[in-house]
């Protein structure tokens, strides 16, 4: 019984040496070719930003060791604002959210209720956000805030008049 059990595993793994190689050969063959696209689908492209049309730069360096810069842009067409910040902080911060709100807060303080969330900045350089449509209307604050450690870490002053064209 041993011996015709152990004849049936052998042809069965001949075959399967075989046929797996085989399989994977041909699923290579007949694999779909990868789409390419040029360019974004015009309902998912971000809106064009004149990037000579900076309307403010602020920068500010606090003592928790994060150094928060942020300028401040409009599309060409005007209808849409955007921030691009840059966020130099010291290992031990991770998971930095940004955040807009129309109320101030302080570093160590919780998060205002009318927070909005923006995202969360890159690793490295600069990252744009689109800023809500409140943010052209009335002054308003950036804020740094760290999962981790459920805190305020940085805030910066965002003025009605950064986003609206007018001069601070």
């Amino acid at each position: 019984m041993i011996r015709g059990l152990r004849e049936r595993h052998r042809r069965i793994v001949m075959v399967v040496a075989v046929a797996v190689p085989i399989a994977f050969a041909a699923g290579l063959l007949l694999r779909h070719p990868i789409a390419e696209s040029e360019a974004l689908p015009p309902s998912l492209a971000a809106p064009a930003v004149d990037e000579s049309q900076f309307l403010s730069t602020r920068s500010k360096d606090s003592g928790r060791g994060i150094a928060v810069s942020a300028s401040a842009l409009r599309s060409t067409d005007g209808s849409t604002f955007r921030v691009a910040i840059e966020v130099i902080a010291e290992s031990g911060y991770p998971e930095l959210l940004i955040y807009w709100s129309a109320d101030s807060a302080e570093p160590g303080q919780a998060l205002p209720d009318d927070a909005r969330l923006l995202g969360s900045p890159g690793s490295s350089g600069r990252s744009v956000f689109d800023l809500p449509q409140d943010a052209a209307k009335r002054d308003g604050h950036l804020l740094v805030y760290s999962l981790a450690r459920q805190e305020l870490m940085e805030t910066l002053r965002l003025p009605a008049a950064t986003t609206s064209g007018v001069a601070p």
